[in-house]
């Protein structure tokens, strides 16, 4: 794998990470009120957001590239470990929202998003670590 490993999963994760998510995200948005509770349209809520997002981005890709680093871009327990990352992560973020969101529901929200989590963090570091073997 060389040098830089970790610097290379790093941004590569962040790059899937937040090209994934934005997917998710654009289709939500487009479909408000399905999964994600219909919200108004606020330019500061709407800031705030982006600038979560991609906090939350950079840690995810954080904990992908320190492992891609760790296992020098194996995949074959990589997979695993990094959708359990998403499980954990999403979970917490999902119960941490409850009491400060009136409206975000139990079904379909946080159990979906939390599978959106797992799937995002299995395919952002598989899709980085397939890169990184054939570089």
């Amino acid at each position: 794998m060389g040098d830089n490993v970790f610097l290379k999963s790093f941004g590569l994760n962040f790059v899937f990470v937040a090209l994934y998510d934005t997917c998710w995200w654009a289709i939500n948005y487009r479909y408000a009120g399905v999964i994600y509770p219909k919200r108004e349209k606020s330019t500061k809520k709407t800031a705030v957001l982006v600038t979560s997002r991609a906090i939350l981005w950079m840690v995810y890709a954080a904990f992908l590239g320190f492992f891609g680093w760790l296992s020098d871009g194996k995949i074959d327990a990589a997979i695993f470990i990094s959708a359990a990352f998403g499980v954990g992560a999403f979970s917490f973020m999902n119960c941490a929202t409850f009491p400060v969101d009136t409206e975000w529901r139990i079904w379909p929200t946080a159990i979906i998003d939390t599978l959106w989590g797992t799937v995002l963090m299995g395919a952002s570091y598989t899709t980085a670590a397939l890169i990184l073997q054939r570089t």
